[in-house]
């Protein structure tokens, strides 16, 4: 159960209340929030070569860019390496995300592409 109670300072006659009861959480924090700072992804902007390294030598499964609408652009499988170059040279310049798959979950990292 949880409640709030706020009374009005204009009008000390009235008084307002707000309940809520029967609280469920269904999501709990993935490991990704917690394995973003373990990535780097550089150099950010990038012109040709984007390095994708880790500092707790996760597994990276395959990498995955999408652009600013959510399309995807380009989908790498890797084969379980803890470090790896993506050659982006092909992309137009914008800012694009790049969604790591890990043995320990997905992140995303954004990079700027000159």
């Amino acid at each position: 159960f949880l409640g709030f109670h706020a009374t009005n300072p204009v009008n000390t006659v009235g008084s307002h209340a707000f309940f809520i009861d029967n609280v469920t959480l269904t999501e709990t924090l993935s490991s990704g929030e917690f394995m973003t700072d373990k990535f780097s992804v550089y150099p950010n902007p990038v012109n040709d070569v984007l390095t994708i390294a880790n500092s707790s030598l996760y597994e990276i499964k395959s990498v995955t860019i999408t652009d600013v609408n959510g399309r995807t652009i380009k989908n790498v499988s890797l084969g379980n390496v803890t470090e790896t170059q993506v050659n982006v040279g092909e992309l137009t310049s914008g800012v694009y995300f790049l969604t790591i798959d890990t043995n320990n979950g997905n992140i995303v990292k954004k990079f700027v592409k000159n």
